[in-house]
């Protein structure tokens, strides 16, 4: 138990360190460093670098895919408010979707991640497809609608341009209320 709290320590450290000095520049000593740990500490832990970021990116995903889609899943029936409620959750956590962004476009570090990122769109898709069956509502049209609010909730992520977000949001929400009806 408390082996679990300290490796959850270190990660919470170690996305820290990614965010502040991006991924090439989060060398092992920096991490340690900001985890307040030895190296060796590191390496009981994780066997490099790497594993220590697919653990960040596994964690991170987890988060934002139990935050996002519990407000999708309660929302969804409300487009707008559920439009206006991921927006202001990704405005909050936009930094570690951010880290997040730049592991899966990384040259290096997407290779380790890329059987993640294929399972969590295969866990949206299946969340989305329960959701549909339950509501009577077609699967395929709303998981192309939830991907594009992703994509718009991410580029608001890298471009911080609210007017554009917003421009998006309303085609979205348009498509998403005759969806739902």
């Amino acid at each position: 138990m408390k082996a679990d709290i300290k490796r959850e320590e270190m990660l919470d450290a170690f996305m820290q360190a990614f965010m502040e000095f991006g991924l090439d520049k989060s060398s092992t000593k920096k991490l340690t460093s900001k985890a307040g740990v030895n190296e060796a500490l590191l390496y009981y832990y994780f066997s490099d670098k790497n594993e220590a970021i697919v653990a960040c990116v596994n964690r991170q995903y987890e988060k934002n895919r139990n935050a996002s889609f519990d407000l999708i899943r309660k929302n969804l029936a409300d487009p707008e408010k559920m439009m206006d409620k991921l927006f202001t959750y990704t405005k909050k956590t936009s930094a570690e979707q951010r880290f997040m962004m730049e592991v899966i476009s990384h040259p290096v570090y997407s290779k380790s991640v890329l059987p993640l990122v294929k399972e969590m769109s295969r866990k949206l898709e299946a969340d989305i497809e329960e959701y549909a069956e339950q509501h009577g509502k077609d699967a395929k049209n709303i998981t192309m609608l939830i991907h594009l609010v992703y994509s718009i909730l991410n580029d608001y992520c890298l471009t911080k341009n609210e007017e554009v977000f917003m421009s998006s949001k309303q085609f979205v929400t348009g498509q998403l209320k005759a969806a739902m009806a």
